[in-house]
């Protein structure tokens, strides 16, 4: 079965911190009950930092780009100390998987 899909910004987490925003092109094309569908295309924000995904999912695209599940990963960029932390999906939605 396929993983769950991320619809909520604090389903990422990147070096522990769960993130605050993710600003993509998805806004209100494809939703669950509760947000809407991540994609490849997202900006994350964190309350420290920023990050965006690298590798998302294969099979499922919305208008072309892969959506993100639990099987995605990225990178957060963290300024004190510099550096970086990977972000992966934690939880996801409840409704909608995708690989």
């Amino acid at each position: 079965m396929a993983p769950p899909s991320m619809d909520q910004p604090g389903q990422a987490v990147g070096g522990g911190e769960p993130a605050s925003a993710a600003v993509g092109s998805n806004a209100g094309l494809v939703r669950t009950p509760v947000g809407n569908l991540g994609t490849l295309a997202d900006a994350l924000a964190f309350a420290t930092g920023a990050g965006a995904w690298v590798v998302g999912d294969q099979r499922v695209r919305i208008y072309g780009v892969p959506t993100i599940s639990a099987t995605a990963t990225g990178t957060r960029v963290v300024p004190t100390p510099a550096g970086t932390a990977p972000v992966t999906v934690v939880g996801g939605s409840g409704s909608v998987r995708s690989s």
